[in-house]
């Protein structure tokens, strides 16, 4: 195991890697009191891990972890610091240990057998996944290899992951990403709490095999790893061209609820809205194209109830499916959702149903 030091302090510098060589089988590759040296030397020494001091004169240790981690793979960060109030800060940042001055030898093995188990991960071929795959239709999950679900380390950090997948093709700067994300927070913190985050999710990321998943380039972050899902499953078949309807039933089943919908963020809410207008357009237009069809009865009725499930005081759909048991002759059904949709109308909107869906309903009553 390869590590560098980094400590304003030169005598826990020299302490720190007297522990660390007797406990063996680790390569001391620099003592640094230079944080930005320390930043310029570190690709070339190819280490695995950094013990950084939590607080330097020249930059906060994390802010300069995050520095750190753009500029090298799969290293491993060890906080150390003379202040306990900084633990669970620390800990926030998903760093694979925290360590009080002055070290404990017994603390400080421990710490090192947990690196080498997360090191020798990096390692193994099989550990390295090409793609993630995300379902976003309702609630939001996120997998891996085999339908391993990834675990969060906080909701904030699985916000900053779905903003970046989402904004993938339309970067935004950092300061747009603190405004959308942080926005009720004085600008300083903000952009602490985004450091501290960013750190999180690669952790996060590379912990299940994801090289370089988090980059930093022009001002922005850029999420590199191929995600598949259900949004870009549903929006691909809406979109072709040819035989667009020949998997309607599995389309409306992809529709499982709004884009993001439980996760409540405001940020996506036009995007939301944007998605559902598109199905809801792509099932009208089905409808409209297939209401005469008796061949694709179950089909019509299957969209239409998926479209008053989306919007259940649109009166053109309740005319629609009503007007489609008429024709089909299904009394039971359209009385059924007559009642259902009067009752609600009555009882929430405290309104009554149009004099156009009335007036169908009671046609059908007296061709009875």
């Amino acid at each position: 195991m390869k590590v560098i030091l980094i400590d304003d302090e030169q005598l826990a510098l020299d302490v720190l890697e007297i522990q660390l060589l007797e406990l063996g089988g680790i390569e001391v590759a620099g003592k640094y009191t230079n944080p930005i040296q320390a930043l310029h030397d570190i690709k070339k020494l190819k280490v695995d891990v950094v013990f950084l001091d939590m607080e330097m004169p020249q930059i906060h240790g994390l802010n300069f972890a995050e520095n750190l981690l753009t500029a090298v793979d799969n290293l491993e960060i060890v906080f150390i610091t003379g202040h306990p109030q900084f633990a669970l800060e620390a800990f926030e940042v998903n760093a694979i240990d925290y360590l009080l001055k002055p070290v404990i030898y017994t603390r400080l093995e421990k710490t090192i057998n947990r690196l080498k188990e997360r090191i020798q991960l990096y390692k193994e071929p099989d550990h390295h996944h090409e793609y993630l795959t995300a379902h976003s239709m309702g609630n939001f999950q996120l997998y891996f290899g085999q339908n391993q679900e990834v675990k969060w380390r906080t909701k904030k950090v699985k916000e900053f992951f779905i903003y970046l997948w989402v904004h993938q093709k339309k970067r935004g700067t950092k300061e747009r990403l603190m405004e959308e994300l942080w926005s009720e927070l004085p600008l300083a913190k903000a952009s602490r709490l985004m450091h501290t985050t960013v750190y999180q999710l690669r952790k996060t990321l590379k912990d299940i095999g994801i090289k370089d998943p988090i980059l930093s380039v022009n001002n922005q972050y850029i999420l590199n790893v191929k995600v598949k899902s259900d949004l870009l499953s549903l929006e691909k078949s809406i979109n072709q061209t040819e035989n667009k309807y020949i998997d309607l039933e599995e389309i409306i089943h992809l529709y499982s609820g709004d884009f993001l919908e439980e996760e409540g963020y405001s940020w996506a809410i036009d995007k939301q809205l944007a998605i559902k207008k598109l199905f809801l357009k792509y099932l009208e237009d089905f409808i409209a194209g297939a209401k005469d069809n008796l061949d694709k009865s179950y089909l019509i009725e299957l969209s239409l109830d998926k479209m008053l499930q989306l919007e259940p005081y649109n009166e053109q759909y309740l005319y629609l499916i009503l007007e489609h048991f008429q024709k089909t002759k299904n009394s039971a059904k359209m009385m059924e959702h007559f009642q259902s949709a009067r009752l609600k109308w009555r009882e929430e909107l405290g309104l009554e149903l149009g004099k156009e869906i009335t007036s169908l309903y009671s046609a059908h009553l007296q061709e009875k």
